[in-house]
């Protein structure tokens, strides 16, 4: 008995313990083996797994036809970084991202969208110096976070939304966030030496 007397639903079971880089891969071997390995539902599971999205949707949040082209679009985004780290930083932020809207939706909002590759190299040239991968893969996730004075809360010494934490001494307070790029470019380039 040959892999193509297998019914499609033991053919499904099949493709999803492989992975998506061999269902990809199976795709190629005949018209049969491409329409089993171009099912939605099982992409969808690889987008769940992978990237914890249960929708189709791109690295921005924007909606998308199918699970497959979902996840073609997160590879092809994050080619330049390993895979598991890319996975990893997806479900930390994700998890970030869940615990400020229950717990603390005023920061939640202060978060932006990630940065772009161009973004970054431009931050790289500026400071003259290489980021780590885990840094990068952060920045992709989220470019820092931006505050809108009329809804941030203050205490008594100022804004407290800083994603990063922060102390007050005496009447000082250290309130440490998470610096959006262009203000890290813009910082560097005014106090640069003249």
């Amino acid at each position: 008995m040959g892999l193509e007397a297998v019914g499609d639903l033991a053919l499904n079971e099949i493709l999803s313990e492989l992975g998506p880089k061999e269902t990809a891969k199976v795709a190629c071997v005949n018209k049969r083996f491409k329409a089993s390995a171009t099912e939605d539902s099982l992409w969808s599971k690889f987008c769940s797994h992978d990237l914890d999205l249960s929708a189709p949707v791109d690295p921005q949040g924007n909606p998308v036809p199918s699970f497959k082209f979902a996840y073609g679009l997160w590879r092809e985004a994050f080619s330049m970084y390993p895979w598991p780290l890319v996975k990893r930083v997806k479900r930390c932020w994700d998890r970030l991202k869940n615990w400020l809207t229950v717990n603390f939706p005023e920061a939640g909002a202060t978060l932006q969208q990630g940065a772009s590759e161009t973004q970054i190299q431009q931050l790289e040239a500026v400071l003259k110096v290489k980021l780590p991968l885990p840094t990068r893969v952060l920045y992709r996730f989220c470019n820092g976070q931006v505050f809108q004075d009329k809804d941030a809360p203050k205490s008594a010494f100022g804004n407290t939304l800083g994603l990063i934490g922060g102390y007050t001494f005496y009447h000082h307070l250290v309130n440490v966030f998470l610096l959006p790029l262009d203000r890290v470019i813009m910082d560097k380039t005014d106090h640069a030496p003249a």
